[in-house]
């Protein structure tokens, strides 16, 4: 039962990091086409 909680615990971990990172990545795009000439 304690890995299942583990288990469940990093996955909702890795689905919170991606996320971040999608951000991440959407604010550098918009930051390089605001400083396109």
């Amino acid at each position: 039962m304690r890995t299942r909680s583990a288990r469940h615990s990093n996955g909702a971990n890795l689905l919170f990091l991606d996320g971040h990172a999608g951000w991440q990545t959407t604010v550098a795009r918009r930051n390089l086409d605001l400083a396109a000439p």
